[in-house]
């Protein structure tokens, strides 16, 4: 391949055949990573190739996140850098030489796989840096970097939406930020524009599904995925007309999908085409796509599908800068007699005991759910407000806890869980004397 064609076709490959690579082309790869350029030319790198299982499942469970592809991958090239050599006096702290240096290598081996015919992911998610020095016998003064796995790939990931270039690319001096989105954990302060690039570029970080894998799982509050889809389920009458409201990676969609009782249209409502082209494709993957499926990004709110059955609400509407008009547009889409099933996360009330906590995040990535968005739990009573007052009615109102009181005041007190709260809302079959109050 000419090398453009290898920078445009790359992609971050997580699932792997279970295939050895064969020494000549790791050291092939080995090798351009050697070619690449460095701070000075000191080339301060360290490359540590891992292929054993014992030692990769290590690296996975003490080391990361237990990421699976570590552990899948039949090769593992971890890349330190001797950061103690590097000059400092021209910035504080540092330079980053290091950072800089050991990228370049890193993304010279990339581009070398993939023309080789090899897949590979870059991780940078190193949880505990001096654990993996010690299972790898690295003294502690050495760096680690990122981690490089890579094997035959078994799977064949679309290309991922990038950003314009007249986004970014600046002539002569800095013109402003352009299609970019704030750095806060309150979505009031998000416009709609900026929710929208958010999500249409962050649900590509995980990449496709695998099995339970689903993003949407960390904010799924104090009620579990599959409780979740299964309480669903049990509201979706078979065949009918229905909609997941703001899907983001259809992880949520994926699970009514799964489920016996399946509608004879669904229709998925996103902001953004990123978000859009990332469900179908694992829709296709999962081969779990409908004779009657359409995902809309940005239609307009006269276009929306009407007469619906029933529509899903997960833990969307406090990721919004104003609930109000979405409760108002899901009202029109239904039928007379529809359902809207809403979950959302209410505050929690015990928040003044939360001295074990630590200090609270106080901007979007210093927080756990950087890679879900803005979000802000809801009153309740704020929520019936606009619910009633939008037309529905409540038929079902559940407030979720575990079964345990102590466990769960414990989880309340320290590790700050909000209580979720799932509602069944009923468009009025006749809307005479009913509608907006």
């Amino acid at each position: 391949m000419k090398l453009l064609d290898v920078i445009h076709s790359r992609r971050s490959i997580r699932r792997f055949k279970n295939q050895p690579v064969p020494d000549d082309l790791v050291m092939k790869i080995l090798e351009a990573g050697c070619a690449a350029p460095s701070a000075c030319n000191r080339q301060l790198w360290e490359f540590v190739v891992v292929s054993k299982a014992e030692i990769k499942d290590r690296i996975a469970d003490e080391a990361c996140y237990k990421q699976p592809f570590i552990k899948q991958a039949p090769v593992l090239v971890v890349v330190f850098y001797d950061d103690t050599k590097e000059r400092r006096e021209e910035d504080a702290p540092r330079k980053h030489d290091a950072i800089q240096s050991a990228a370049a290598a890193l993304e010279n081996m990339f581009l070398a796989a993939h023309a080789l015919g090899i897949g590979a992911v870059w991780i940078c998610g190193i949880r505990r840096m001096l654990k993996l020095n010690a299972i790898l016998e690295v003294p502690r003064t050495i760096r680690p970097i990122a981690i490089m796995a890579f094997g035959y790939p078994d799977e064949t990931p679309a290309a991922p939406r990038r950003r314009p270039m007249d986004a970014f690319v600046h002539f002569e001096r800095f013109h402003g930020l352009r299609s970019s989105y704030p750095n806060t954990l309150d979505p009031r302060a998000w416009s709609l524009e900026e929710l929208a690039v958010f999500r249409g570029r962050i649900c590509w970080f995980g990449g496709t599904f695998h099995g339970t894998n689903v993003l949407e799982k960390y904010a799924a509050g104090t009620f579990s995925y599959n409780a979740l889809i299964r309480w669903a389920a049990g509201h979706i009458q078979p065949g009918a007309r229905m909609m997941d409201f703001l899907p983001y990676g259809g992880g949520y969609l994926m699970g009514l999908l799964r489920n016996p009782v399946r509608p004879s249209e669904l229709y998925a409502w996103e902001l953004d085409p990123g978000n859009e082209a990332f469900i179908r494709q694992n829709l296709m993957l999962a081969r779990l796509d409908l004779p009657r499926f359409r995902i809309s990004s940005r239609p307009d709110p006269g276009q929306m599908p009407r007469d619906l059955d029933c529509i899903t609400c997960f833990f969307r509407l406090e990721k919004v800068p104003d609930p109000k008009p979405w409760i108002r547009m899901m009202f029109d889409s239904l039928r007379p007699g529809g359902k809207l099933l809403l979950a959302f996360e209410a505050p929690n009330r015990m928040g003044f005991l939360r001295l074990f906590k630590g200090k609270k995040a106080r901007n979007l990535h210093s927080s756990p759910q950087w890679n879900i968005g803005p979000s802000k739990p809801m009153e309740q009573r704020a929520v019936r407000a606009a619910l009633v007052s939008s037309g529905f009615r409540i038929t079902e109102k559940k407030r979720i806890f575990d079964k345990w009181i102590f466990k769960t005041a414990v989880k309340r007190i320290i590790r700050d869980e909000k209580p979720s709260i799932l509602m069944v809302l009923q468009k009025p079959a006749t809307l005479s004397g009913s509608g907006p109050g």
